[in-house]
């Protein structure tokens, strides 16, 4: 948990405007969470997640992978041992990579044997 203002101050510079601080509650949960792995490097870090779907099936999912510039292959390197962990802890089907702020996972996940999916999905306002 040391780690997390330095990563907070690297998640404010690269989302402005985004209230990030209010993430931190959350990411505390998810480090004591065994459904969640948070994995920090020295310029990347990142959760992953397996929730139970349909009271049954286990699927597992990127939370959040950001990295401060110049991390070279250490965002995929994390997002490997996520891919890892979730098959060891029984994940089914794939692992989820997609990004709500733009950002394109393509070639991590295709360097890892994903696929680009296109799925009709629809968003409502609030």
């Amino acid at each position: 948990m040391g780690d997390i203002p330095r990563w907070l101050a690297v998640a404010q510079s690269r989302y402005p405007g985004r209230p990030v601080e209010q993430a931190v509650p959350w990411v505390e949960q998810c480090i004591a969470s065994p459904n969640r792995l948070a994995l920090v490097g020295d310029r990347a870090c990142g959760i992953a997640e397996i929730g139970l779907y349909y009271g049954f099936e286990r699927r597992s999912r990127l939370s959040f992978l950001f990295s401060s510039p110049g991390a070279g292959m250490e965002p995929l390197r994390i997002l490997r041992q996520m891919v890892v962990w979730a098959k060891e802890n029984g994940a089914v089907g794939h692992f989820v990579v997609d990004a709500d702020t733009g950002v394109d996972f393509g070639p991590f996940a295709r360097r890892l044997g994903g696929v680009t999916v296109n799925e009709a999905r629809y968003r409502i306002p609030l």
